[in-house]
């Protein structure tokens, strides 16, 4: 069985042989969330737990569905639930601590607002112990990052989080392999390029600034237009198979309600599989 990563972004001319990647490649035990932290350590935590999330969603562990359920003035309106896959657990320490998580947060309701709800509580309103007790210790301990303190205001002292040298070695070629998808034109440039820089980047396509190429990436040119077929390992090659887009937005929307107080409905079921 070929592994989650491998999986992640499988290209049929890279399975015939007939392309090899490059030199640098980005590490592929490191999640999207570990690589956002990467590039940007004092990113948001909710940032780095929303990308993890669309990991997730990505590899076909998680997925969302929609269901009826009572909204404001009882109307009835579609509420998204999470639903956990019984696959095998994730390699990568990130992705296996948030799935765990989020069995644990949908014990009582799998509808996604309830969810990251449950998640505030475990982590935080801003969900910074996910950054702080998962995504760091995870990288100190790669040794790409660093604890570093500076005095603050001349009084107190404060820990921040640098990078070593293998660590900005790492996140300069990660740049490099960002700055290359942001001029590429995906699908119309030659899919030869387009196929080894998808397979260099890995799990970064899925970080903010790239997000629309991976969406891009979902529609590719499918096998019979003689192009390179990109296959995700949750669905097939119909478009109702590989729900992406639609489920991007729908845990965007999710994280913007639960911010700023509108939540899940607690009208809106607590059905599981």
């Amino acid at each position: 069985m070929r592994s989650e990563r491998a999986a992640f972004f499988s290209v049929k001319s890279l399975e015939e042989g007939m392309v090899q990647p490059t030199n640098e490649v980005i590490r592929q035990n490191l999640s999207a969330a570990e690589l956002l932290v990467l590039l940007n350590p004092s990113v948001e935590a909710m940032e780095a737990l929303k990308v993890g999330l669309k990991e997730l969603l990505a590899l076909g562990l998680v997925r969302l569905e929609k269901r009826l359920g009572r909204g404001w003035l009882g109307k009835e309106v579609p509420h998204p639930f999470l639903h956990i896959s019984s696959r095998e657990r994730p390699k990568n320490r990130v992705l296996d601590g948030l799935l765990g998580d989020l069995r644990s947060a949908s014990r009582h309701s799998p509808e996604l607002g309830h969810v990251l709800k449950e998640l505030q509580k475990e982590h935080g309103q801003n969900y910074e112990r996910f950054k702080q007790r998962i995504i760091l210790p995870d990288l100190l301990a790669q040794g790409l990052l660093e604890p570093q303190t500076k005095k603050v205001l001349g009084l107190f002292r404060a820990t921040h989080y640098g990078h070593t040298a293998a660590g900005l070695a790492y996140k300069k070629q990660l740049e490099h392999h960002v700055a290359q998808a942001r001029r590429t034109r995906l699908l119309k440039d030659d899919p030869t390029h387009v196929a080894v820089l998808m397979v260099s980047l890995g799990p970064a396509l899925l970080m903010p600034e790239l997000e629309l190429h991976f969406r891009q990436l979902n529609h590719g040119v499918r096998p019979e237009d003689g192009g390179y077929a990109l296959v995700f390992p949750a669905g097939g090659g119909r478009d109702e198979d590989r729900p992406f887009e639609a489920d991007f937005k729908t845990l965007d929307q999710a994280f913007g309600d639960v911010c700023s107080g509108a939540g899940a409905s607690g009208d809106a079921g607590s059905g599981g599989e």
